[in-house]
């Protein structure tokens, strides 16, 4: 045992992660980030015992803010989260630690969501905010199921891009 973080060093260390750990869980696909990323914080307080001082503290967050979202992803049957899906979001992030944290990911993620049509980004908020099956959105929306996935790939595909060109702008802005 590596000894207990006291409080404050606690909640220290978490602001300075916590917009990643909410990019994280919302690039994993499971509900509402913000609730996700809560659970997990109390759940990394509750065991902060177990965080090895020498170790990323960032990274063991992670780890249970991914595991939180898989149980959340398993408890409402959503489809799992295959290795490689999982390893690329996990490349992913990493690859968007790199920029200033001034202009995050989920500050891109904000501004992006709103280039996209009514109609993507009610799918879009309908599956990934609120948790929505794609059969339930496709009731509300008047649509075949078949159009929703398609809505969601092509949600997913313009906010990749957008969010790597905006990061991309903010990173040359710095130099």
């Amino acid at each position: 045992m590596a000894g207990r973080m006291d409080l404050a060093e606690f909640e220290r260390r978490v602001a300075v992660e916590h917009r990643m750990l909410l990019v994280y869980a919302r690039a994993l696909g499971g509900g509402s980030a913000e609730d996700i990323v809560q659970e997990a914080c109390v759940t990394a307080y509750l065991r902060r015992e177990d965080f090895r001082p020498d170790g990323d503290f960032g990274a063991w967050l992670r780890g249970i803010v991914r595991f939180k979202t898989l149980e959340w992803r398993r408890a409402r049957r959503f489809a799992p989260l295959d290795e490689d899906t999982l390893a690329g979001v996990d490349s992913a992030l990493s690859a968007w630690m790199r920029y200033d944290r001034h202009y995050s990911p989920l500050d891109a993620l904000h501004d992006c969501l709103h280039t996209l049509s009514a109609q993507l980004r009610e799918s879009v908020h309908r599956f990934y905010t609120l948790g929505e099956s794609v059969a339930a959105i496709a009731a509300a929306l008047g649509c075949s199921q078949a159009a929703i996935k398609k809505r969601l790939q092509r949600g997913r595909d313009r906010l990749a891009a957008c969010i790597d060109e905006r990061l991309r702008r903010a990173r040359e802005c710095q130099r």
